[in-house]
């Protein structure tokens, strides 16, 4: 002990010496010092438990997040079947993928070219039952996007088996977003592959004019080749619209009446 302790404690004990302590004097301070003890161990056992409890709380949620990630991955092979999508990008399931829109639009030339073949659908009976199983099943889901969405969301959760009142606050928003992207996405490449069959009908036309059956189209199409280059501008508008029209007529007819995507 220090020079400077022991002077302390000397002092101490010559204001007051032990045998001037009460019993009782002694025991209040004991357990005061007991106190003071188990104060401290119940905060270390208390800060220990809150701390085990979010660690085991994270790991939960990265679990759940696990499940739900695989599930979206099954419900987008689902979903691509549904929409021909397997057919249509079969190198390409993945159809989450962050892709501009201009990427999906050239993307959509390789399957189109195999749907419209010489001004016609195609006779392969895969590409053919996957054109029309995809406006059909596509026209249906997107007349009620809300409904289509929630339709999503009950399937993830269903093959994750995760309750929905067991999802956390931040899997709900993670999920929220998935179902966004992933039925944005499902849209932009139908609607981008019936585009690209539209295209190509149009080309097809315009190099055998004598194809077309509708006769307000072959008109038009008629005054533009047959115009001036100044009134070519004046038509151009006119006949492209009207070309629009017609090839998004003729793919009706191909899927068996069928509205494309808009």
């Amino acid at each position: 002990m220090k020079k400077k302790d022991r002077l302390i404690l000397k002092s101490f004990a010559d204001v007051r010496s032990a045998s001037s302590f009460s019993i009782d004097e002694l025991q209040g301070l004991l357990l005061q010092i007991s106190f003071a003890i188990m104060m401290i161990f119940m905060i270390a056992y208390f800060m220990f438990r809150t701390e085990t409890r979010m660690e085991q709380e994270e790991q939960l949620l990265e679990v759940q997040r696990q499940k739900l990630e695989l599930a979206v991955d099954a419900v987008n092979i689902e979903y691509g079947v549904r929409y021909g999508l397997n057919v249509f990008y079969p190198d390409s399931l993945d159809t989450a993928a962050s892709s501009e829109d201009g990427a999906i639009k050239t993307e959509s030339l390789v399957p189109a070219r195999k749907l419209i073949v010489n001004g016609a659908l195609t006779v392969d009976p895969i590409q053919q039952a996957a054109f029309i199983s995809s406006a059909a099943n596509a026209s249906a889901d997107y007349a009620d996007v809300l409904a289509l969405r929630e339709a999503w969301i009950a399937r993830v959760l269903e093959i994750a088996d995760i309750p929905s009142e067991q999802i956390s606050k931040e899997n709900t928003a993670w999920l929220d977003e998935a179902a966004n992207q992933n039925i944005d996405t499902y849209r932009k490449r139908v609607r981008a592959v019936q585009l690209s069959c539209a295209s190509l009908l149009q080309r097809y036309w315009m190099l055998k004019p004598q194809s077309i059956t509708d006769p307000k189209v072959a008109s038009i199409l008629d005054k533009y080749t047959n115009a001036g280059e100044t009134e070519r501008m004046l038509l151009l508008t006119e006949l492209s619209d009207a070309l629009s029209a017609y090839s998004l007529s003729v793919l009706k007819g191909f899927a068996g009446g069928v509205e494309m995507l808009k």
